[in-house]
């Protein structure tokens, strides 16, 4: 395939259990045009490589599948695979994700060819847990995230627009690529950051990829030095691109939405503190009532005990009895 519209793009490390229902979704895309498949396996551990070959080796026409020899990290691995890219259009997926609908490609060429003053879009999108079940199946529509509109709202919340939801022009994406930090803590922060002042994002309403929700990745540890490691490196992120583009910045909305941000933390921390005191509360009333129960327990061992030495003195009274009326008796009989 020479001249493919559009390069659909995936990234893959240790993605065994998912990748084939990756590979199968973009098999699944019905368009008008023509598009290429590029993967790259960033030098896996478990059986990732050997299910993309076996797909690459039977479908040698639509996929092209490359190789690290060692890990490089997402950032370095996503800048090499873009530069394969031979279509007028990336649409990104992640190895772990994938797409619900045929149509997802069609739909979204169909959207920036319709639109010359965006170069990148997105889609709504399901989210799922590692159980493939349903948490939310419309996530912007329904709150679970909620998707920046601008530049300043980006950077002040951190947003996300779902990376394997993208649409996005080749030769913009190659150019943001040449300025991406290899070390950066997540490639998509700062991808997004630059497109969103380059560009429009256009989206559309329909939800047409599964996200998959998993507890302990890159972006969800569950470490809690992991999550304050990847905030302050967030951060520094933040303030780079603070200083790079600071006429871009709408500082009046950047300090609404900090206030907002505040006072949300605030509530957050006051529910929080609610939730201890009753707690503690709780942990209170247990305490006594099982201080109360100890009394009533040593009451009753007590009672045990002397009705232990009540029988035991009936006993011996009893057997003095005995051996009294004995000694009588042979006493007589002498």
């Amino acid at each position: 395939m020479k001249n493919p519209l559009v390069s659909v793009v995936c990234t893959s490390f240790n993605k065994e259990k998912w990748i084939a229902q990756a590979i199968e979704s973009f098999l699944m895309q019905e368009t008008s045009f023509e598009f290429e498949i590029l993967i790259i396996d960033d030098a896996s551990t478990d059986a990732s490589s050997k299910i993309i070959r076996k797909f690459a080796n039977e479908n040698p026409e639509k996929i092209r599948f490359f190789e690290n020899e060692k890990n490089l990290g997402i950032a370095k691995t996503w800048k090499k695979i873009c530069n394969k890219a031979r279509g007028k259009y990336i649409a990104r997926c992640d190895g772990d994700d994938y797409w619900i609908k045929k149509d997802k490609l069609q739909k979204q060429v169909d959207l920036l060819e319709s639109d010359k003053d965006s170069k990148w879009c997105n889609t709504d999108f399901r989210t799922e847990n590692e159980k493939g079940e349903i948490l939310f199946e419309k996530s912007f529509a329904e709150k679970f995230v909620k998707m920046p509109e601008d530049f300043t709202e980006m950077l002040i919340s951190k947003g996300f627009t779902n990376a394997s939801t993208w649409l996005v022009d080749t030769e913009l994406m190659k150019e943001i690529n040449n300025t991406l930090d290899a070390k950066t803590p997540d490639d998509t922060f700062d991808i997004q950051l630059e497109l969103f002042v380059k560009t429009k994002l256009s989206t559309i309403e329909e939800s047409m990829v599964a996200y998959r929700f998993a507890v302990g990745s890159d972006s969800h540890p569950e470490d809690l030095s992991k999550i304050q490691e990847r905030n302050q490196r967030l951060l520094q992120t933040q303030i780079k691109f603070l200083q790079k583009y600071q006429d871009k910045v709408n500082f009046l909305q950047a300090t609404k939405e900090l206030l907002e941000k505040q006072t949300s933390l605030e509530n957050y921390l006051a529910e929080k503190e609610i939730s201890i005191l009753e707690r503690n509360k709780l942990l209170n009333d247990r305490q006594k009532f099982i201080d109360e129960q100890g009394l009533i327990i040593k009451h009753h061992e007590n009672n045990v005990k002397n009705l232990e030495n009540n029988v035991e003195q009936l006993e011996n009274r009893k057997w003095f009895g005995l051996h009294k009326i004995i000694y009588k008796n042979s006493s007589r009989e002498k």
